[in-house]
């Protein structure tokens, strides 16, 4: 098994720290979504399969209370072993202000009034036991779908915020381009490469011209 974490913590472009103030299922689900692009480029030129997953997942539980509720029914019932993120009003619980019953299917927070929010989610793992460098090829990989998908669109080029909190800088994306340059020029690309169907060089070779390494 392979933690999608694993993953997540080689990508140097889009850092966790780099989100302060985004519910931590909100991360992870973008997170998901990167990895899945990168996950359908690596087998599209690679012979191993890497498609049985367990892949993200997540509920999301809202409630207005007042100042004397302070337990709360989560329906539909967390997956097993889901992680919880919990807030009051924007402010982030750590794990030991909250408590939840998975026999009542309760969750219990200090002190009743305000918003609460909730997210109970299960990061996601891949089947297979990945070595570091198949980690380290998909990681960079997400990188491309970030700028692609999101930084290059003119829209994204205005702060994207969610509850207040820029998502992307123009940090973000100036150094977001140079590692996608990196990845397509540099050794990440062709370790993917290296991982075609090399007894059948015709095919290995259209591959490589497809994904823009050999150039006619």
């Amino acid at each position: 098994m392979t933690n999608f974490d694993e993953i997540y913590m080689l990508n140097g472009s889009i850092q966790k720290e780099n989100y302060s103030g985004t519910p931590d299922n909100i991360y992870y689900f973008m997170m998901s979504n990167y990895l899945m692009f990168a996950t359908g480029i690596f087998c599209e030129y690679s012979y191993i399969d890497i498609t049985e997953y367990t892949p993200f997942s997540q509920n999301i539980y809202t409630f207005s209370t007042s100042q004397d509720v302070t337990e709360f029914s989560l329906v539909p019932t967390p997956t097993d072993n889901a992680i919880f993120y919990v807030s009051v009003d924007g402010i982030t619980l750590s794990s030991d202000e909250y408590s939840y019953d998975d026999v009542l299917n309760i969750l219990t927070i200090p002190t009743g009034g305000g918003e609460v929010y909730v997210g109970a989610y299960i990061v996601g793992e891949y089947t297979n036991d990945l070595t570091i460098k198949e980690k380290i090829i998909l990681a960079d990989a997400m990188t491309e779908w970030f700028v692609e998908g999101n930084v290059n669109n003119s829209s994204q080029l205005e702060q994207t915020m969610f509850a207040g909190v820029e998502l992307h800088s123009q940090a973000n994306h100036s150094k977001a381009n140079l590692d996608v340059e990196k990845f397509r020029n540099g050794k990440s690309f062709k370790n993917m490469l290296m991982y075609t169907y090399t007894k059948n060089m015709p095919d290995s070779i259209n591959l490589a011209k497809k994904a823009g390494a050999i150039y006619e």
